[in-house]
């Protein structure tokens, strides 16, 4: 389970005046295992402050943040990130890309069972040997999922992986990432802007309000992993309530 307990954040001297400015929080969530998190909110709400934290690329936060009892760290438990940009080394190629976090965390045995698997399930086995500049957005965004699955993590962070991808691509890579997922079910939190991306990829949709963002409601997800969900009355159903949220401003209720 990854328990954040009142977490808040604030990055130092970003106004005119040179206070600190509050970006996230506080937060509490308790996540339990084998869930994905869809993260949706307003822009400045603090979707990817949240990430940057739980990966450690930031630190200096207010509250706790435990990962199966234990504070979260980088060096203690394996955390898959995958940025927008994707991350991708452009001098390496798509096989030493995926080698890379093997290499942090030391493992040696089976590394090329390992990538051909993950490769050929998402359908890029036959990329290994090429540079980033020589794949698609598409192509990129599944090598960079198949980096994060590779090193088995605990804990896997997407910020807006597919937001580069047309409308067919996106839907494509939703499915085919969900798939994949199956079969390792990390704990995954999932930032996204979209409205239906969210609905296509969390079985948990957590909605946070303007920065700095809080957690508004976590609504629990009847269509995750069905397929052909947007012709369904559920989703209708479930869009419209999400919907209804944004219009009202992302306002956290009172009693919060």
């Amino acid at each position: 389970m990854l328990e954040i307990k009142e977490v808040s954040f604030k990055y130092s001297s970003r106004d005119k005046a040179g206070n600190d400015f509050p970006a996230l929080g506080p937060i509490s969530l308790n996540i339990e295992s084998k869930d994905i998190y869809a993260v949706i909110g307003p822009s400045g709400c603090g979707k990817s402050t949240l990430l940057h934290l739980l990966s450690g690329v930031i630190n200096g936060h207010a509250g706790e943040i435990l990962l199966d009892g234990k504070q979260l760290s980088p060096k203690r438990h394996s955390i898959g990130f995958i940025p927008q940009s994707y991350g991708l080394l452009p001098w390496k190629t798509v096989e030493k890309n995926c080698l890379l976090s093997l290499k942090i965390k030391g493992e040696k045995a089976e590394l090329n069972k390992k990538i051909t698997s993950v490769l050929t399930r998402l359908n890029i086995l036959d990329l290994k040997d090429r540079y980033p500049k020589e794949l698609s957005g598409g192509q990129k965004q599944r090598v960079a999922i198949a980096r994060a699955l590779i090193m088995n993590p605990d804990l896997l962070l997407m910020d807006e992986p597919f937001s580069a991808l047309d409308a067919l691509t996106r839907e494509e890579a939703q499915s085919l990432f969900i798939e994949v997922w199956e079969e390792y079910k990390p704990i995954t939190i999932f930032v996204t802007h979209n409205i239906d991306e969210a609905i296509a990829i969390g079985n948990k949709i957590l909605i946070m309000s303007e920065g700095p963002g809080k957690v508004i409601e976590i609504i629990n997800n009847p269509l995750f992993n069905q397929k052909d969900i947007r012709e369904k009355e559920e989703y209708f159903k479930l869009s419209t309530y999400i919907r209804s949220i944004i219009k009202n401003g992302w306002r956290v209720n009172s009693h919060e």
